[in-house]
């Protein structure tokens, strides 16, 4: 997406945790399925856990043209230590540089940690991005994680605020991008709105330029692509 490129200093660096939230159906997984196939076809190695879909359900979404990426056999366990013990493992064989994270709600924290803040659920999450952030930079990776937003009225535009259950997760991250559906109206919808193929991108914090930017989208053949004279 070359202007979400252009806008934090060239692309994504090492080290940097990048966090993307959106309304539950709107696009989020499939962005991340985008940019898999943008990393591939530079032949950047990228490594994806998928606790909220299946497996199978994370293939089909990529259609008929699939990139070449690695991923589990299986998800035999949603905590952080065996997710750094598989990112491990891919780097050493698969020189992996991006891993991306679907999503924040399924991974439980360190023993210590689940002890000492499981009664405080925005403490929790703060501590589980941290244990992520840290990781990322301990491996010289880009970890891309997804999160929900709180519920928002369709028509809505989402804040960083916005950002359910911890403000510390957006503090953490190096860069935040927000993401959302166009609407119009319709009123044969039980909301009386419905979606478009357009989305937006809202570069909502940009620790390496400061820049904040909106980003026009659009779905075409399966993928979400920026918006350009040539995907109206």
């Amino acid at each position: 997406i070359p202007n979400l490129d252009k806008d934090i200093k060239g692309g994504v660096e090492q080290g940097q945790l990048v966090v993307l939230s959106g309304r539950t159906g709107e696009g989020k997984t499939l962005f991340l399925q985008s940019i898999t196939k943008r990393f591939a076809e530079k032949k950047i190695p990228v490594c994806w856990f998928s606790f909220e879909i299946s497996m199978r359900e994370l293939l089909d979404g990529f259609g008929g043209d699939l990139p070449l990426f690695t991923l589990p056999r299986t998800i035999e366990n949603n905590a952080v230590e065996w997710v750094e013990d598989r990112i491990k493992e891919s780097i050493a064989k698969y020189r992996t540089k991006i891993v991306i994270i679907d999503h924040l709600g399924f991974l439980t924290g360190k023993k210590a940690v689940t002890k000492e803040f499981t009664s405080s659920l925005p403490r929790y999450l703060e501590e589980l991005t941290k244990e992520l952030k840290n990781m990322a930079l301990r491996h010289r990776i880009v970890i891309f994680l997804a999160v929900h937003l709180t519920k928002l009225e369709q028509d809505k535009i989402p804040t960083l605020n916005d950002i359910k259950d911890s403000s510390g997760i957006s503090q953490l991250a190096d860069i935040v991008l927000l993401l959302w559906r166009k609407t119009i109206k319709d009123d044969a919808s039980p909301t009386g709105r419905r979606f478009t193929n357009e989305a937006y991108l809202h570069i909502a914090k940009n620790r390496p330029t400061g820049e904040q930017t909106l980003i026009p989208l659009i779905c075409a053949n399966g993928l979400l692509r920026e918006k350009d004279q040539f995907h109206e």
